[in-house]
């Protein structure tokens, strides 16, 4: 309630709270035929992250961030942190501002999201949204139905768009702009399921 009432004071519309669960920096040294020894740091991290929509007050996202958190030898901590704040921004942008179909034409797909969001050669399942779920205790929405009717593999990008090829799987003959996701697949580390 007083995330909430903060987030009404400063005008945002989600606020987003981290609980680090786990974290500790680890050395351990291994033993190289050759005789040298070479210490490697390993960092794991667990953290639950929630977003909440201030104007109803209700969680638009949870999901508990885990990281195994091996290093190289040249990786700061502070390096480690800012890559892990990139991951978690990136799976709530993801869950709140999911990546759309905006085009189609012959075997390609343009997406509405560019730039750092997706990579070149990251394949991504593309869902088409079906009926609304509600949970039957809390009457709250869980979403829409998801189904999988092709993959894609992005094959360029700018700052804001993408363009994916279709390697497996067909899109419907007709889609309204936004009724067709592009979700990463879930063996991609730290993907959104």
């Amino acid at each position: 309630e007083e995330s909430v009432k903060l987030g009404m004071r400063v005008g945002a519309d989600y606020i987003v709270i981290a609980a680090l669960k786990e974290f500790s920096s680890q050395q351990n040294q291994q033993q190289r035929v050759t005789g040298r020894t070479v210490t490697r740091i390993s960092a794991p991290v667990a953290i639950d992250v929630r977003v909440i929509d201030i104007a109803t007050g209700q969680i638009k996202f949870a999901q508990s961030y885990l990281n195994p958190g091996r290093l190289n030898s040249n990786a700061t901590l502070s390096q480690y942190a800012n890559d892990i704040g990139h991951d978690i921004g990136q799976v709530i942008n993801m869950a709140i501002y999911p990546i759309s179909v905006v085009s189609t034409e012959s075997d390609q797909v343009t997406l509405n999201q560019g730039g750092d969001t997706v990579q070149i050669g990251r394949v991504y399942r593309l869902v088409t949204l079906g009926k609304n779920l509600i949970d039957p205790y809390t009457k709250e929405s869980l979403g829409q139905e998801e189904k999988e009717v092709a993959r894609a593999e992005i094959i360029s990008l700018t700052d804001r768009t993408s363009v994916a090829k279709i390697v497996s799987g067909k899109l419907p003959p007709s889609f309204q702009t936004g009724s067709i996701l592009a979700r990463v697949l879930p063996d991609e580390p730290n993907a959104p399921l």
